[in-house]
């Protein structure tokens, strides 16, 4: 940590405020778990897992992290959410198929918070494949010659 420490405050050595605030954003959106809400979780379904995890909730999707080192344990893309819920005390995810998928259950009072920001991204994301759906029918402009108005001739 002061390696990192040193570094930056030699990189960061006679630049403006501004300059120096747009480092550090640059350098932080770059971190893997950046624009996350983080949430205390417990678990009971992976025997190779910690109890308490860290579940972190973004547009990438939900990330379960171990409670101490905060490395990445598991990464439930979006794109393979098919189902979730909550309770008063826990919050539920099948994953890959409605039918058939694998259900994961995880002891929280966050639950509906979870769900909140899962809805949001979920139709954020849903908005965007729209939109690019649209654009790709749309028919491309075929190039044209330049017109001349010759009326005033």
């Amino acid at each position: 940590m002061q390696t990192t420490l040193s570094a930056y405050a030699t990189l960061l050595s006679g630049k403006s405020q501004a300059d120096a605030k747009a480092i550090f954003i640059d350098t932080v959106r770059k971190w893997p778990h950046y624009g996350s809400t983080f949430f205390q979780v417990k678990q009971t379904f992976e025997p190779k897992f910690p109890e308490n995890l860290i579940m972190a909730v973004s547009s990438k999707g939900i990330a379960l992290l171990h409670e101490t080192t905060k490395e990445t344990l598991h990464m439930f893309k979006l794109s393979i959410i098919a189902s979730w819920y909550f309770g008063a005390k826990y919050f539920s995810l099948k994953v890959d198929d409605l039918h058939s998928g694998d259900k994961y259950i995880f002891y929280t009072n966050s639950g509906a918070e979870i769900t909140d920001l899962i809805e949001d991204y979920i139709s954020a994301l849903i908005d965007q494949r729209k939109k690019a759906q649209t654009l790709a029918q749309q028919p491309k402009d075929s190039p044209r010659s330049p017109r001349h108005d010759i009326t005033g001739f």
